[in-house]
């Protein structure tokens, strides 16, 4: 009894045995198959690829040998129309550097004759001695100066000598001046009498 159910289970896990092999078998077989299909199959599609790339290739390389002449011969008819019209330029004979010379010696004539006509001497103003008499008032000092030209407007001589002391005695005023300027002479200290009166004798006021 024993001997028949040890049979059984070996005949049995005999035949599970076979039908596992089996099954690794055509499992093995359907990867070899899948795996030769998807080589095949890059294998194909890498190289239509690189059929397309070098077709490409080609046809950029002839388009750029087509475009080459074309470019030069433009080029060569381009430099050709440049180079007329330069040769027909007319050129001047006449130096340029003639009219800044002209332009100099009419400057240096028009500075030779303003030298002509200048004045042969700037003299100085003469002195002029003016004598203010003592206890004199500012009207009376002020129609003095207006007398002799030395102030052009007496009312704003009085109007600035106002509570301010005149000195007696003679004054030298000399050229055009301010009011502020008499103002300062007259009640500075006066010239000295005798040479006041040598120069008024000697006619340079």
């Amino acid at each position: 009894m024993n001997r028949r159910i040890f049979l059984f289970g070996l005949g049995v896990g005999i035949m599970i045995g076979a039908g596992l092999l089996q099954l690794m078998l055509i499992g093995e077989k359907q990867a070899d198959a899948l795996s030769e299909e998807n080589a095949s199959t890059t294998k194909s599609y890498t190289q239509a690829e690189l059929d397309k790339a070098v077709s490409d290739e080609r046809a950029r390389i002839q388009a750029e040998i087509k475009k080459q002449p074309e470019a030069e011969s433009s080029d060569s008819e381009t430099g050709q129309s440049t180079d007329e019209p330069a040769s027909d330029k007319p050129t001047s004979d006449k130096p340029v550097s003639d009219k800044p010379e002209a332009n100099s010696s009419v400057s240096h004539e028009s500075k030779t004759n303003t030298g002509q006509h200048r004045p042969a001497g700037d003299s100085k103003p003469a002195r002029l001695i003016v004598r203010i008499p003592p206890n004199t008032s500012i009207v009376d000092t002020a129609e003095l100066l207006a007398g002799k030209g030395v102030i052009p407007d007496k009312e704003a001589f009085i109007d600035l000598m106002r509570k301010r002391t005149i000195r007696a005695g003679y004054f030298a005023f000399q050229g055009k001046l301010s009011l502020d300027q008499v103002k300062s002479i007259i009640t500075s200290t006066p010239l000295d009498p005798e040479a006041a009166k040598q120069e008024i004798a000697a006619g340079k006021n």
